[in-house]
């Protein structure tokens, strides 16, 4: 009997657990959620028939049973065609979707025997006389009862100036017929469209019509494109003896005669005939103060010949040498005998850290006293070499010249530095300086 009231209670637990079940987490338990298996924490209910908006496949219509006839995922309380799966289009707006209406348009014709069945037009003329009424027809005038349209612009392909392009404003600007979508010269009119070089450009505007220039450039701006411009500058020189082609330099000064005029010549007064330019900054590889950093400006502060764009001494002149090879050139290098990259100098006084004796206290001397390797600055035992720097009772004393130990006398003063340390004299008063106190010095 015990055992069957423990199973009883456990289940009864159960129950009690799972009722706060909350299957899609938005808040709501799945007991209260009107929609259980879909995430709803505002429950809203539009047609109040216990199912919320989110998973009612009619909302605006109370259906509490979802029947749905035709599997299209519309209740049939609220389907159009609920015995036939559509997209609940109806263009008449008569309640019965244009799939299973047999009057599509509602002009009174039944779909069948209507020469526009989706556009109403109770007159069904059709000027053309191709069997598609003008209301609908993409080419009115012309009979096309294909209705082929291959750019999908709306306008028919037979009535379309440009039947392969998109362009349903028709504009034609030349007046040859080629609407301007398609017309290789817009504005020179050429119906019969030749284009010798194929270069999408039309003989009779292509400024190079036997040459393909795509990009029709004409930098001297003569009409005659740079592709076939025998002198393309335009500084009365060919081409072929033109030391500077693309640049107008009549003169074809050239002062470092490398063949490469002054006008276009990256390096100008350095020979230089393959203008090698590494870092794309305009200044020839021959003459760059930064052959692989961009600096057309050639800023060099400390004039050593190296760009400041890439000196890392920028405001001392540098020789390069680098004793302890660490990139810094030694003139500028804040530890030139200690490797240091990274320049760190704590205490900011021109010493790196790597290589001060207080690297946290500023003492550009470097003064130790002691010679214990460890700057007077920041010695806890100036006088004393202690270059472990030991100091127990952490009183910045180091403990080579602290007074610790033992106070036989108790007057405050340890043996080891008590001027009488077996009598008590806490003033360590010595008259004659002899480093024997007063109260025992005899």
């Amino acid at each position: 009997m015990r055992t069957f009231r423990w199973w009883v209670g456990a289940i009864l637990l159960g129950v009690v657990a799972c009722s706060g079940a909350d299957f899609d987490d938005d808040g709501v338990p799945d007991s209260e959620d009107n929609c259980p298996r879909d995430l709803n924490a505002t429950q809203l209910d539009t047609d109040a028939d216990g199912l919320g908006d989110v998973c009612d496949n009619c909302r605006t219509v109370a259906n509490e049973n979802q029947a749905d006839s035709d599997l299209d995922k519309t209740g049939d309380a609220c389907d159009n065609c609920p015995e036939i799966p559509n997209d609940q289009s109806d263009v008449d707006g008569d309640g019965v979707g244009d799939f299973c209406d047999p009057d599509i348009d509602g002009d009174g014709l039944l779909n069948d025997a209507d020469n526009c069945p989706s556009v109403a037009n109770p007159g069904q003329e059709d000027g053309d006389d191709d069997g598609a009424g003008d209301a609908c027809d993409v080419c009115p005038e012309l009979p096309n009862p294909g209705q082929e349209d291959e750019d999908d612009d709306g306008l028919g392909d037979i009535c379309d100036i440009c039947p392969q392009a998109y362009d349903p404003d028709q504009s034609e600007s030349d007046g040859d017929g080629i609407g301007d979508a398609c017309d290789n010269c817009k504005a020179v009119p050429n119906p019969e469209q030749e284009d010798d070089d194929e270069d999408t450009f039309g003989d009779v505007c292509d400024n190079c019509p036997l040459i393909a220039n795509e990009a029709q450039s004409d930098a001297d701006r003569d009409g005659l494109g740079d592709a076939c411009d025998p002198d393309r500058d335009g500084d009365e020189v060919a081409n072929v003896r033109d030391n500077c082609p693309d640049v107008k330099n009549t003169a074809q000064g050239d002062g470092d005669a490398d063949t490469v005029g002054d006008a276009c010549d990256n390096c100008p007064t350095t020979t230089n005939q393959n203008q090698l330019d590494k870092d794309n900054d305009n200044v020839g590889d021959a003459c760059d103060n930064c052959v692989d950093v961009a600096n057309e400006g050639q800023a060099d502060q400390d004039s050593d010949g190296i760009g400041d764009a890439c000196d890392v001494c920028q405001s001392v002149a540098s020789d390069g040498t680098d004793f302890d090879d660490d990139g810094i050139p030694d003139n500028c290098d804040n530890c030139p005998k200690v490797a240091n990259e990274d320049q760190i100098d704590t205490d900011g006084d021109g010493l790196g850290d790597l290589c001060d004796n207080c690297f946290a206290v500023p003492n550009d001397q470097q003064d130790d006293q002691d010679g214990d390797g460890i700057g007077t600055s920041c010695d806890n035992c100036p006088v004393d070499k202690n270059p472990d720097q030991l100091d127990t009772d952490n009183d910045g004393k180091g403990d080579l010249c602290d007074c610790m130990g033992v106070d036989d006398d108790n007057d405050g003063h340890p043996n080891m530095c008590d001027n009488c340390p077996s009598i008590y004299n806490p003033e360590q008063f010595d008259g004659d300086m002899d480093g024997i106190g007063d109260v025992c010095d005899f």
